[in-house]
């Protein structure tokens, strides 16, 4: 018999079992390095954190000075309601971004609106995100705001870049964040204020309702309205852009129109709320007297607004105080009357800001209607009237210049219209300017928007 020859039955060997081994760490982080560097090589997602990073960089930086400078008027409090100094890199960090319209938010973040009619005015669903996230951040109210409005400012200029890219170039999409990002009052997208909340919601809507998502931009148009009053203006062009995508014929849809219903339940539901509260579901209206806001056409409030642009007649509440900021410029042009506080002032009290705010959202809505689909330029037209329909008998037109910020459409029509280099220069150029100038007014207790 030969060696190693079986004889009998042969035998089965039992398979060894195993356990798997995990992947070691170091491959784990080299897949996660590895999808990093792929998301790097999209355009939609490297351009806008660079455009996000370099802007915002800026803005803080101004802030910092401003604070650093220290020459401020007396802080505003929102009914008597004044948040404490902060110190340390907080005091430059942190501190410029809660200013006017922050203790609103804050004081609703933290008690609610059951205070004072007044709170009304601001819509629930920052504020509640305000109240969330300082929770985890064991009360730091001041870095919640910041943080959201960073984080959701970030986002929108990603989902608004896709948004653009869908309809125009890569270029057109790069001008119009740019343009946005340097806008001169874009400070506002640092601040604790509802801006960035809107804007993401408001350009994610109209990306899911580009992409067909029509519950994914009902339910986001839902979440905008709770953020601001023109979120219920954005059922408008999602109708639009429904008829345009599935025809006119009910029976061919392939979407469900009732999802463009939830946009103004989103009203509806806050209306609800405050009905139960102060049984008023029109209270957050009236609370805008407070403002001292009424009830005009838009022919009347651009008239109010001329004829406020001449600070002279502006009321001198504080003895002193010049608010002849025109003729003072006239008679001592430079750098020295620019940088002075009263003039800064009474550049502030007059509506001449406001005024070429809302002649310049005049011009990109009118050039909306060439350059632009019809949802798009019908958003931006109801969201210039909008506001025009309540002036404030202190500034006719209060916050123009906010609202464009809002009204993402016309940077798309700045995207287009700076396609010659040398106008898009100068206009990033003005606007840089012009944003250093603002934040500082803003951080500087300087009534700006």
């Amino acid at each position: 018999m030969e060696t190693g020859q079986h004889t009998g039955t042969a035998t089965l060997e039992r398979p060894v079992e195993t356990t798997p081994t995990p992947a070691p760490a170091s491959v784990a982080g080299t897949e996660f390095l590895t999808w990093l560097r792929e998301l790097w090589r999209t355009d939609w997602f490297r351009i806008p954190l660079l455009i996000f990073a370099l802007s915002r960089a800026y803005v803080f930086l101004l802030g910092a000075i401003a604070m650093w400078i220290d020459v401020t008027l007396p802080a505003v409090p929102a009914l008597g309601y004044y948040m404490p100094e902060l110190y340390g890199p907080a005091h430059y960090l942190l501190q410029p971004w809660r200013n006017w319209d922050g203790h609103w938010f804050t004081l609703v973040a933290t008690r609610g609106y059951s205070l004072d009619k007044a709170t009304t005015a601001f819509f629930p669903l920052y504020p509640l995100l305000l109240h969330w996230v300082s929770w985890f951040l064991d009360d730091r109210i001041e870095l919640a705001g910041v943080l959201i409005s960073n984080i959701a400012f970030l986002g929108a200029l990603i989902v608004f870049y896709r948004l653009v890219a869908l309809d125009f170039s890569a270029a057109v999409a790069r001008r119009t964040l740019v343009c946005l990002a340097l806008f001169p009052v874009s400070f506002y997208f640092n601040a604790v204020y509802s801006e960035s909340l809107f804007l993401l919601l408001a350009v994610g809507c109209f990306y899911a309702a580009r992409r067909d998502r029509w519950w994914l931009a009902g339910v986001l148009g839902f979440l905008a309205a709770l953020t601001r009053s023109h979120g219920v203006l954005l059922a408008l062009p999602l109708g639009l852009l429904f008829l345009k995508q599935q025809g006119w014929r009910p029976w061919q849809w392939r979407a469900n129109p009732i999802s463009i219903l939830l946009v103004p339940f989103g009203m509806m539901a806050y209306m609800a709320y405050l009905r139960r509260i102060w049984n008023d579901p029109l209270v957050m209206i009236h609370a805008q007297k407070g403002w001292d806001r009424y009830s005009a056409n838009p022919i009347e409030t651009m008239q109010a607004g001329v004829k406020a642009v001449n600070g002279c007649a502006v009321r001198d509440w504080n003895a002193g105080v010049n608010f002849c900021w025109a003729n003072q410029f006239v008679q001592h042009p430079g750098l020295a009357t620019v940088r002075d506080l009263h003039w800064r002032w009474g550049l502030s009290e007059s509506n001449a800001v406001e005024l070429v705010a809302a002649l310049f959202l005049f011009a990109l809505g009118i050039a909306a209607l060439r350059y632009l689909p019809l949802a798009y330029s019908s958003f931006l037209a109801a969201g210039i009237i909008l506001p025009l329909w309540s002036p404030s008998s202190v500034h006719p037109l209060m916050s123009m210049i906010r609202f464009t910020l809002i009204l993402f459409p016309a940077f798309i029509v700045l995207g287009k219209v700076t396609r010659w280099r040398p106008v898009y220069v100068a206009v990033v150029t003005v606007f840089s300017l012009l944003l250093a100038f603002f934040t500082i007014q803003f951080a500087s207790w300087l009534w700006v928007a």
